[in-house]
């Protein structure tokens, strides 16, 4: 099996540990993302699997073979690079086949996987350029298909798609999903942003301060987070988290000293009574004005403080007695 294993792994810089006791399996041929804030351990991951970085304590298996010191030639993976880390004195050809004739291919062979990875990634014309004339989204592509040409059992992407823009992402996004569907290669994409993490993801690795923190599907993470750091990291605008204490009287939760929100009657009777805690809630409203009140779930009504655009949506943040939460709401043609 193409499997990856990591059994208690530890990664540390002399007195700085960067990923602590990491246990995880990534399964043969699915698409796998290490998601999480900036500096939560997740590229030194990434690395870890490649054979960049040593690992401090632990075991690594790949294909059932503990790796810990086989060299990254031997490990049968590409990588894509944030930088791309193109050759700027290479033609897109040679960019592309390097590797193919540094393992001393057929030349034919070389020929076909070329011909093959230039139609798929749309780059039919621009073989004799190099780096510097090429646009980002080209140089991405050029990334893509040099990793993609060696046909790997493991393709590893370090947020490849961190410096195009908007349509650029979207667009790639669609190609590494093909690309995938095409080849079945064990794939581990690392991200900070978590809608390439529920769009391309079939499971999602959270990372945070070198800690795992949910290792599911993108739905799961989304709907039933491990803890509160899930809650509050997935979601635009993320999830409202507050202090509580359940109220046997009114069958609901009371929010710090002033706020109190009603709750379904089919949830009541499973409130415990005067009982600390935190409580999640996500607002949901109707009503189209800026300066009236949002109805959210629950029965908490609060002003809204201020609307930020978006598109489509408008989010809108809210702060009444200490209690603080947000959401997001339609926008009308006709304006709020």
């Amino acid at each position: 099996m193409k499997n990856i294993v990591f059994d208690h792994v530890v990664k540390a810089y002399d007195k700085n540990v960067i990923v602590k006791d990491l246990n995880m399996e990534i399964r043969e041929g699915e698409r796998l993302i290490l998601l999480g804030p900036s500096g939560c351990g997740k590229s030194t991951t990434l690395r870890m699997i490649a054979g960049l970085e040593r690992l401090s304590g632990g075991n690594l298996y790949m294909d059932g073979r503990l790796v810990n010191d086989v060299p990254c030639g031997e490990r049968n993976v590409s990588m894509v690079f944030q930088n791309y880390a193109l050759f700027p004195h290479m033609t897109v050809q040679s960019n592309i086949v390097y590797g193919l004739k540094a393992h001393k291919m057929d030349p034919a062979e070389i020929k076909t996987r070329l011909s093959e990875v230039l139609d798929m990634l749309d780059l039919k014309g621009l073989e004799e350029r190099r780096p510097k004339d090429l646009s980002g989204g080209q140089r991405q592509r050029v990334a893509l298909a040099r990793a993609v040409v060696k046909r790997s059992d493991y393709f590893l992407l370090d947020e490849p798609l961190s410096n195009l823009d908007a349509q650029l992402r979207l667009r790639a996004r669609k190609e590494l999903v093909k690309i995938h569907e095409m080849y079945h290669q064990t794939l581990i994409y690392v991200t900070h942003d978590q809608i390439e993490a529920m769009t391309v993801g079939q499971r999602i690795a959270l990372m945070h301060e070198g800690k795992m923190q949910m290792l599911d599907t993108p739905a799961n993470v989304y709907n039933r987070p491990a803890n509160v750091f899930t809650a509050k990291f997935i979601g635009s605008p993320s999830m409202n988290i507050v202090g509580n204490a359940g109220d046997r009287q009114t069958g609901g939760l009371a929010a710090g000293h002033v706020v109190r929100i009603g709750l379904p009657q089919r949830i009541r009777p499973s409130v415990p009574g005067n009982t600390p805690g935190t409580h999640d809630f996500a607002p949901q409203a109707p009503g189209k004005y800026p300066g009236g009140n949002r109805q959210v779930r629950g029965g908490l009504r609060q002003p809204v403080r201020r609307i930020c655009a978006g598109g489509q949506y408008g989010n809108y943040c809210c702060k009444r007695g200490g209690c603080p939460c947000s959401g997001r709401e339609r926008i009308h043609p006709a304006g709020f």
